[in-house]
């Protein structure tokens, strides 16, 4: 099934979810189609694999999850619909960031803001003792910065 999301055959991705082909098969990476809906898909989609059954909370090999994707892409509608069907919004990835780390890469404040909004932590810290706020002020957005520090973030020097 991604190999046909990848080939932008979403007419065959429907098909396959209609006729109950596993949406968890994975490649190589264990990436299961749900992480490349996240990315590179539309809600709808989204939406159609995880009522087939797909896992808001898979893991690839480098323990990258769904609602990782979507942040570090800024899609603000995935990173909603991932969070109302239970996504898990501190999830380290095996470099220890959590999904506000790549919103914050995104330059997408919307994205940010969902976060904030649904619990992050906007003081947590990566492997490397970085912050949100480190990566946004890397960025050169002013508004991710003001959204961050709005919220009482800190960088990582703090």
């Amino acid at each position: 099934m991604d190999r046909a999301f990848n080939a932008d055959s979403l007419p065959i991705v429907r098909a396959l979810l209609a006729s109950g082909a596993n949406v968890n098969a994975c490649d190589s990476n264990n990436d299961q189609l749900i992480h490349s809906v996240a990315s590179f898909g539309d809600v709808e989609l989204l939406t159609s694999v995880i009522a087939a059954g797909g896992n808001v909370n898979a893991s690839n090999n480098y323990r990258v999850q769904p609602i990782q994707l979507a942040a570090l892409w800024g899609k603000t509608a995935m990173l909603q619909a991932l969070i109302a069907a239970g996504a898990d919004i501190h999830t380290l990835a095996l470099s220890g960031k959590q999904p506000i780390h790549n919103a914050a890469k995104s330059k997408s404040a919307e994205a940010l803001k969902i976060l904030i909004g649904a619990g992050s932590n906007v003081n947590a810290k990566d492997d490397d003792g970085r912050r949100p706020l480190d990566f946004a002020l890397q960025s050169g957005t002013s508004e991710m910065v003001a959204v961050l520090r709005a919220a009482g973030a800190v960088t990582g020097a703090n």
